[in-house]
């Protein structure tokens, strides 16, 4: 028989398979690879503006684009908003902190990150 199925992509990069058995008899395979996600924005906004973000890479629940301080804890973020989209790509705004310095706007699924840039904010 045939037939089509979606599978979820993994969030982290790499190399994969997707195989096809029935019980330990593999029937076919695919090699797959897992690149990363894009992000375009302005290099630099002021303090309290906001920044529109381009993004595009694989999605699932829980994936988002965040701002933090450069070098800090992505569970630190200023914004952040889901990228759950079934195009795998979107733009939208965040909100920028009052306080100039510099921030990185990523784009990750936990701990795992697809995409970084840097963002300088001034007052």
């Amino acid at each position: 028989g045939s037939g089509t199925q979606s599978l979820n992509i993994p969030f982290t990069r790499g190399e994969y398979q997707i195989i096809l058995h029935a019980g330990d008899n593999v029937l076919a395979e695919h090699n797959i690879s897992v690149g990363g996600g894009t992000l375009s924005a302005s290099s630099s906004a002021a303090a309290g503006t906001s920044v529109d973000v381009t993004w595009a890479g694989p999605t699932r629940a829980g994936a988002q684009v965040s701002l933090i301080a450069a070098g800090d804890e992505i569970s630190n973020n200023y914004d952040a908003f889901s990228v759950n989209s079934a195009q795998g790509r979107g733009t939208q705004s965040l909100l920028l902190p009052d306080t100039a310095g510099e921030y990185e706007i990523i784009l990750h699924s936990g701990d795992s990150i697809l995409a970084r840039r840097n963002l300088s904010v001034t007052l």
